[in-house]
């Protein structure tokens, strides 16, 4: 693999003004984004713990542990898509 190297870059040297990416941003918010929950994982090298936090509770409720399998993974993201949509 081929080493990354800042020289080489062809970016831009032109500066760009923040006016500019501060409009590009916000045009990129015009419509409101609703979630279904907020889903906090804890990752560890043999489990991933699961908490869900419904909008409009106060607090995330703890939900378990998975093993950190790339099939126990799609499955629990299979369970919250039918649970909350998406």
């Amino acid at each position: 693999m081929k080493k990354y190297n800042a020289k080489n870059s062809k970016a831009s040297s032109e500066p760009v003004e923040a006016t500019d990416i501060s409009n590009t941003l916000l045009s990129s918010k015009s419509e409101a984004i609703e979630y279904g929950a907020y889903i906090g994982l804890d990752v560890h090298k043999d489990t991933i713990a699961v908490a869900i936090a419904e909008p409009g509770r106060s607090e995330p409720l703890y939900e378990g542990e998975i093993a950190n399998t790339s099939l126990k993974i799609a499955k629990l993201v299979g369970h919250l898509n039918k649970r909350y949509g998406g």
